[in-house]
């Protein structure tokens, strides 16, 4: 399965998250390392520089991102994992 950042362009050369599992609502589960290395990723190819790899944090159970727009924390869901609702992703099966 492919996780991807819903962009407006959708675009399947865009960075890749490496997701531990999708839940059933269609929410991915990451890793802090994992999503540490997908913000790294969109970083270098974001041409408006919003994202911020430097901005995630992890402490007492907690994944925190920071950016410009906005704040966002998600709790760790008990597998080492975070499920990482509020922002939109793009998961595509792959055949």
């Amino acid at each position: 399965m492919k996780v991807r950042h819903h962009s407006s362009a959708c675009d399947e050369s865009e960075p890749i998250l490496h997701a531990s599992h999708v839940d059933a609502d269609g929410v991915p589960h990451a890793t802090y390392l994992a999503l540490r290395a997908f913000l790294y990723e969109w970083a270098a190819v974001d041409p408006n520089g919003i994202w911020e790899p430097e901005g995630l944090s992890e402490a007492d159970g907690i994944l925190r991102y920071d950016d410009e727009l906005g704040t966002y924390e998600w709790k760790a869901d008990g597998s080492g994992s975070y499920a990482l609702t509020g922002w939109p992703w793009w998961i595509e099966d792959e055949a």
